[in-house]
């Protein structure tokens, strides 16, 4: 959906699973992710953040059921990333990049970072200090 749309499409669904009792949400974008800077993802996101009151979200695009993996903050469908799979070629969102940190920073105004397998397997206090 064009951005503005697909926000206020977002907000309206947080307002009524708000007032019907929901207090954790997940958001659910499409897990090979957005070709432009303009998609739609990184507003999305934002406008869920500034609604819940939250300055820091995590986007994983990862679907291991679906052959959807990150790997150093690189998106792979099957054993190939992103840029290199039959979706490069999509013909609505065409992926020519697999770095998720390149893919969403033109999308938000605030930093984009990365906590990698190895941040991760640390534990829950280096992932803390990360984000």
């Amino acid at each position: 959906a064009p951005t503005e749309e697909a926000v206020n499409q977002t907000l309206t669904a947080l307002d009524w699973l708000r007032r019907a009792g929901a207090e954790r949400f997940f958001w659910k974008y499409c897990s090979t992710f957005d070709s432009t800077p303009r998609g739609n993802i990184g507003p999305v996101a934002e406008a869920l953040m500034r609604a819940l009151g939250t300055t820091q979200t995590i986007y994983c695009p990862a679907f291991p059921e679906n052959g959807r993996a990150i790997f150093m903050g690189n998106l792979f469908v099957g054993e190939q990333p992103l840029s290199e799979s039959s979706m490069k070629d999509h013909p609505l969102t065409p992926m020519r990049d697999s770095n998720l940190m390149r893919l969403l920073e033109p999308q938000v105004t605030a930093a984009v970072g990365l906590a990698n397998r190895l941040v991760v397997a640390t534990g829950p206090e280096a992932l803390r200090a990360r984000l």
